[in-house]
């Protein structure tokens, strides 16, 4: 009988611990959503760089995707330790493409999350994989994870890439300018996260949410090789000139000037006027609220209304 309750409470525990974790994911999405403004990128005042998708679109896209973070951590739990930790990304791509499928049923075809889907399903199965093997979730861990599961990555995914294939945007993002992408991102731990994007949410804690979200995105779009943003220029130059944008944004004092906020405001029109967009700085700010989250505890965030 104790044998059957302590199962019963493990049972229970584990239940917990994926419910938390895929609420943890969802919320980060749809925080991402409602920052504003982001240049280039949806907020629920302005999509004029994506005029096929609105915030409402978003939101459908991130719950439906909820089943698919219990379905990561479930698996993350379940892994056996001492299997080769490719074998665990396998199975979340596997659930990754499931994910895609519902996500573009919930949106009607457009694609809101399918970087995320890669990303945040690697992050919230690396944490469920340290919880369950009663590790604590640090830097050092999570990066230690990710980089055994994706080990394989890059070699396997663009390695031998020809023209002539049927290819993914990233791929032929890869096989034109040599960028890996959010491929190269992760395989490589998610180090604009850790170097970047948590640091300045940490930096940040006295800000309302709103600006800490906003500030931290874009310290992280300042060091991201965004390939979405190369993708709707046609051309990598674009890099240096946004580059250029937003270290002028954080000279005039960024969120915390007038004169900051107004050049902020400027640019977000200019990446609309262009239809340029950040997409790939979007999913790491989603990644970093997340992480946030299950390493400092879920707490509003620590921020000041």
């Amino acid at each position: 009988m104790a044998k059957l309750i302590d199962e019963a409470t493990a049972a229970n525990q584990r239940e917990t611990v994926t419910e938390q974790l895929a609420d943890q994911a969802v919320k980060a999405m749809l925080n991402e959503v409602v920052t504003w403004p982001k240049p280039g990128l949806v907020d629920p005042v302005e999509h004029r760089a994506h005029p096929d998708m609105d915030a409402f679109t978003f939101i459908q896209s991130a719950t439906s995707l909820r089943p698919y973070f219990k379905q990561a951590t479930t698996a993350g739990l379940n892994f056996p330790t001492g299997q080769p930790a490719p074998l665990f990304f396998n199975q979340l791509r596997l659930l990754g493409q499931r994910a895609e499928t519902t996500m573009f049923k919930a949106t009607a075809g457009v694609n809101t999350h399918k970087g995320t889907i890669f990303s945040l399903g690697i992050l919230t199965g690396t944490v469920a994989t340290l919880k369950g093997r009663q590790l604590p979730v640090t830097q050092l861990n999570v990066q230690r994870v990710v980089k055994e599961m994706l080990a394989n990555l890059l070699a396997t995914d663009l390695d031998g890439l020809k023209h002539s294939q049927q290819l993914t945007a990233g791929e032929r993002q890869y096989l034109a300018y040599g960028q890996t992408g959010i491929r190269g991102e992760a395989a490589s731990g998610f180090p604009t996260v850790f170097k970047y994007g948590l640091p300045t949410w940490r930096a940040n804690w006295g800000m309302n949410q709103n600006d800490r979200q906003l500030t931290t995105f874009l310290k992280i779009a300042r060091h991201t090789d965004d390939t979405t943003l190369v993708k709707r220029a046609g051309d990598p130059a674009i890099l240096a000139w946004k580059d250029q944008q937003l270290d002028r944004f954080f000279e005039l004092g960024g969120l915390t000037t007038k004169q900051g906020r107004q050049f902020l405001v400027n640019l977000e029109k200019d990446f609309s006027d262009r239809h340029l967009s950040l997409g790939g700085a979007a999913d790491l700010l989603i990644a970093t609220i997340f992480l946030a989250s299950v390493m400092e505890g879920d707490n509003d965030h620590g921020t000041k209304d």
